[in-house]
C-alpha cells in the first residue's frame, strides 16, 4: 500500500513539475493550452500550432496569450516575414503605419528548420515578444500588435478559418 501511494505521489509530482516547466517555457505566467491545430497545404504539414491563455481563460483579444508554432518543414526567415506581411495586408489593407509596423516585425524572423519552435507571447495588446527555440528574437511595441500580428492565425477572417477556430478553442 505504501509503495503504491509513494509511486502515485512521485508520478503526480513529476507531472506537476513537467507541466510547470512547459508553462514556464512558453513565457506566459499560468499558461494553459486553449486549442491546437496543424497547418497543412496540399497534404503537407508545415507546422503544429498551440494557443495558450492564462488560467484557462477563453479567447479574447483583451487577454494575454501565447502562440506556439512547431515547424515540421524548414523555411527562410525572409519567407516567413514576407508571408506575414502579405497576410497582414490581406486582413487590414494598408494602414498609414504599415511600413513602420512591418519594419519592426521583420527583425523578428529567422530561418527555421524541422523541429524548430517559435513562440509569440503577447502580455499586452501593444506588445509581442518572439522567441525561437527559447531565445528571444525581438520585442515589438506597437499599437494593437497583438491583434494585427496574431490575427494571421486567430482572426475569423484568416486564410484558414477552421485552424483559427480550433486554436481559439471553438
Amino acid at each position: 500500500m505504501f509503495w503504491e501511494s509513494s509511486m502515485f505521489t512521485r508520478a503526480a509530482f513529476c507531472l506537476l513539475a513537467f507541466t510547470t516547466m512547459a508553462q514556464a517555457d512558453i513565457g506566459l505566467p499560468n499558461a494553459q493550452p486553449l486549442g491546437s491545430a496543424s497547418f497543412r497545404w496540399l497534404g503537407v504539414t508545415f507546422y503544429d500550432a498551440t494557443l495558450y491563455t492564462q488560467q484557462n481563460r477563453q479567447f479574447s483579444w483583451q487577454n494575454p496569450m501565447a502562440l506556439e508554432l512547431r515547424y515540421r518543414k524548414g523555411v527562410s526567415g525572409q519567407k516567413l516575414a514576407g508571408s506575414a506581411g502579405i497576410e497582414i495586408r490581406r486582413l487590414e489593407g494598408k494602414p498609414a503605419d504599415y511600413s513602420q509596423f512591418m519594419s519592426k516585425l521583420e527583425r523578428c524572423f529567422r530561418d527555421v528548420r524541422k523541429g524548430d519552435r517559435y513562440v509569440a507571447v503577447s502580455p499586452s495588446v501593444n506588445r509581442i515578444q518572439m522567441s525561437l527555440n527559447g531565445k528571444r528574437t525581438c520585442t515589438v511595441d506597437h499599437p494593437d500588435v497583438r491583434q494585427r500580428f496574431l490575427g494571421i492565425w486567430l482572426s475569423p477572417n484568416s486564410r484558414m478559418p477552421s485552424l483559427s477556430r480550433r486554436l481559439r478553442g471553438e
